[in-house]
């Protein structure tokens, strides 16, 4: 890591797209007790954002097509991609509450009952935050 880069952002607070964004322009990324996660080579992060471009083909099977598509970015300059500064100000955070979970008949909860009378729907509503 360079003197000038910005320090590397935890990758529990970054999202999957700034993740991207992150390693596509070169940035570090901490992953766990001062170790640090980053993509040195230019080839490889011009490959990586290609697959951001075309997320259908992460789990998919490559044509011959994209395997040249691929290739042809090879010897390219990885695009700079906008990330939100490490400026201090507060922004805004979503936050998830888990408020209710029902279940019926899932994780062996059938076996509570009998073949003529399933058991009853399993209802958790916590009156606490649950994380």
């Amino acid at each position: 890591m360079n003197e000038d880069s910005p320090a590397p952002r935890d990758i529990h607070l970054l999202t999957t797209d700034t993740l991207l964004a992150d390693l596509i322009g070169g940035r570090a990324v901490a992953v766990a007790a001062g170790d640090h996660l980053s993509i040195d080579s230019d080839d490889a992060r011009a490959v990586l954002d290609w697959y951001r471009r075309n997320r259908g083909k992460w789990a998919g099977n490559l044509s011959a097509g994209d395997v040249e598509a691929i290739i042809n970015v090879i010897g390219t300059e990885p695009p700079t991609l906008e990330t939100a500064a490490d400026d201090g100000q507060a922004r805004t955070v979503k936050v998830l509450r888990l408020v209710k979970v029902v279940a019926h008949r899932f994780a062996g909860l059938h076996v509570y009952g009998r073949s003529t009378a399933p058991p009853d729907t399993f209802v958790f509503e916590s009156g606490k935050t649950v994380t």
